[in-house]
């Protein structure tokens, strides 16, 4: 919401006991601007013939009266008893729970091994699609019912006051302030084109599927070296809180700053220095450290969603440290 988006933010989450609850307090509590404009939840409590009195509903149409944000079912739909006749669209769209839930979204609509479609599409040289009995049990269905609205001049209510869950720190141990930098593809491809000694390598992905081995065996003769200090750019502890200022940046990125921070300490006028068994290659530098944090507005004033602390040293400039946040 602080961020004025126009396409409402959904957040959804699986019926799962304490888990569910823990996290959808997390959601409603706090800075609204913070929350999301619905709160979802995948439920699956009503299965096969049911009244809205003898079913589950009751308890969770209590626990979400006069909540603060909208709520609504992001998937619904059991299939343990089949074939599905959808009596549950009578209690979600009565009088019990509209003024609670704002509808729902039927799992699924095209047929996978799950067997929850309600449309088989037949995938073919001539593709077509098929409406399963399910399909039209839940068009029947929707055409029996009469929601009741109400206009927002008439509609009032008092939200409950959600408190965020305590932390228990024997069981979730993350830092919850900071949370960690946001991603910013920018700044890192700008800092990475700043490097004299990279991964030879052409992605992120491209580390991933094809150089994992060289990468551990960067980390883990380097990482060990000095404390440590060569990998700080790269290092994350949820616990502290505490991030390297290129953290956010993908697997390339990561292994090709531990690999110029050393080449440029080690003596960055020998190539050998950059050659990792072949992992390595030289590369002529663009711009500098200091030029990409000041494109990108990397320093100590920003203001965000987490923080970094960074302590880069290239051959461009010997070293440069930060305490910024973004």
């Amino acid at each position: 919401r602080s961020l004025n988006l126009t396409t409402p933010m959904v957040y959804a989450i699986a019926d799962a006991g304490p888990i569910a609850t823990g996290q959808e307090a997390v959601f409603a509590c706090g800075d609204a601007a913070s929350n999301p404009d619905f709160y979802g939840i995948n439920i699956y409590r009503w299965c096969g013939n049911h009244t809205y009195a003898d079913s589950a509903y009751p308890a969770v149409t209590a626990s979400f009266t006069n909540w603060p944000i909208a709520v609504l079912f992001s998937e619904y739909g059991c299939n343990i008893i089949q074939p599905r006749f959808f009596t549950e669209v009578d209690a979600l769209y009565g009088p019990n729970m509209t003024g609670v839930f704002s509808g729902g979204f039927v799992y699924e609509y095209s047929e996978e091994t799950n067997n929850y479609g309600l449309v088989q599409i037949n995938y073919n040289t001539n593709p077509s699609s098929v409406t399963k009995l399910d399909f039209d049990n839940y068009k029947n269905r929707l055409a029996e019912i009469n929601p009741m609205g109400t206009t927002l001049s008439t509609y009032s209510y008092t939200p409950q006051t959600v408190s965020c869950p305590a932390v228990d720190p024997a069981t979730w141990q993350a830092a919850s302030n900071p949370l960690p930098p946001a991603i910013n593809s920018g700044y890192c491809a700008c800092v990475f084109n700043s490097f004299t000694c990279r991964a030879n390598a052409t992605s992120g992905a491209d580390v991933i599927a094809n150089y994992t081995a060289n990468a551990s065996g960067v980390y883990a003769y380097i990482c060990g070296l000095n404390n440590g200090q060569f990998c700080a750019d790269i290092a994350t502890n949820g616990t502290t809180g505490m991030y390297g200022g290129l953290s956010m940046c993908d697997a390339l990125v990561r292994v090709s700053a531990v690999m110029n921070s050393y080449y440029a300490t080690n003596g960055n006028n020998d190539p050998s220095n950059c050659a990792f068994q072949g992992f390595g290659k030289i590369q002529t530098p663009s711009g500098s450290l200091a030029s990409c944090r000041s494109t990108y507005g990397i320093t100590a004033s920003n203001s965000g969603s987490g923080s970094m602390s960074m302590t880069m040293t290239t051959s461009v400039s010997a070293s440069a440290t930060a305490s910024s946040v973004i």
